[in-house]
């Protein structure tokens, strides 16, 4: 009987989720995890939702409690390192991400892109380019994503070779071309180099 309600719960959890309802949500989540505590699932939707909500501490902690659970899964470091990041907690974070690659995640692009921003954001510029590099290969065929044309540019930059920059934004701006933040960040970049 709790193995159905539990189930209930969990679908309407992801329904109120995906429609952006994160209250309601959590109340679905936190009720699957009354009825079975040990869910990895649930909580791992908890943190999801405290994250979208900007509740940082809750999502590290969560992320943290499911993270020592047996068996967990990249995707739970992933998010932690992510929670982490924005508390600038760059050394957690990397530990974190360290963890996720360790457990199956060498191959993700994402999780190589976060990597990356990492190193950037802690002021390492040399493994930013590294891991950044590391990551588009991962993206095989397909465009990498918004994120990584923007750290990508921004840590060419950074270390001075504005030709890469505008390249790498070029080939974001061709890719996405309705993230505002690549046109911004060409438009800066060339007006740098005097290409008004």
């Amino acid at each position: 009987l709790s193995e159905g309600r539990a189930e209930e719960h969990r679908n309407l959890g992801i329904a109120f989720y995906k429609t952006g309802m994160l209250d309601e949500s959590l109340r679905e989540f936190r009720r699957v995890l009354e009825l079975r505590g040990n869910d990895a699932s649930a909580r791992f939707y908890v943190g999801l939702v405290l994250s979208r909500q900007g509740q940082w501490d809750e999502a590290v902690a969560t992320f943290a409690d499911a993270a020592a659970q047996p068996g967990a899964k990249p995707a739970i470091f992933h998010n932690l390192a992510y929670a982490l990041e924005q508390q600038r907690r760059y050394d957690e974070a990397r530990i974190a991400l360290d963890e996720a690659i360790r457990r199956g995640g060498s191959k993700n692009p994402r999780m190589q892109t976060s990597a990356g921003i990492i190193c950037l954001l802690a002021g390492d510029l040399e493994g930013a380019d590294t891991k950044l590099s590391a990551a588009r290969a991962l993206f095989a065929s397909g465009a990498p994503t918004a994120a990584w044309f923007h750290y990508m540019a921004l840590t060419a930059a950074l270390l001075g070779d504005s030709t890469r920059a505008i390249e790498t934004l070029n080939q974001g701006v061709a890719a996405h071309p309705h993230a505002a933040a690549l046109l911004n960040n060409l438009a800066v970049v060339l007006e740098r180099a005097g290409r008004y």
